[in-house]
């Protein structure tokens, strides 16, 4: 078998194995050294949207026998960190699946039907900052 096949068949393979899934959490101080490369959004939220998306994620993050949470790596920015998760990854979902779960957690108008790729979440969320900056028409 070619070298590109066995790569793709290992790519492919990757997609249907589920692994142990990590949250990732940048500190304040990491945010700001982001603010430069990242796209920062403001959604509005309903009233408990800010404490349904809280309970979400806290439900995401596996907590040991010890307390507190379970740091597993140092994070792609200074002061951000992964730590252990309770959900799974695979192909079906991903980091990507689960921001737009989170998202509609919090009571937004987001689906991860599909959403495998950051673009997918994205889209929901570029349409929904439209809408957020739309005129509504009065009554």
């Amino acid at each position: 078998m070619p070298a590109a096949s066995r790569g793709v068949r290992k790519a492919a393979g990757g997609l249907s194995r589920k692994a142990n899934g990590a949250l990732h959490r940048a500190t304040r101080a990491a945010e700001q050294g982001m603010r430069s490369a990242i796209h920062v959004f403001v959604l509005p939220l309903r009233p408990s949207g800010g404490k349904d998306l809280a309970a979400f994620l806290w439900r995401n993050f596996a907590k040991p026998p010890s307390g507190g949470l379970e740091r597993i790596a140092g994070g792609p920015y200074p002061a951000s960190a992964f730590y252990a998760s309770t959900s799974t990854y695979d192909g079906g979902y991903t980091c990507n699946t689960r921001t737009a779960d989170a998202l509609r957690h919090a009571g937004l108008s987001v689906t991860t039907a599909g959403v495998v790729f950051a673009g997918q979440v994205m889209r929901q969320v570029r349409r929904l900052c439209a809408e957020c900056a739309s005129p509504k028409a009065s009554p």
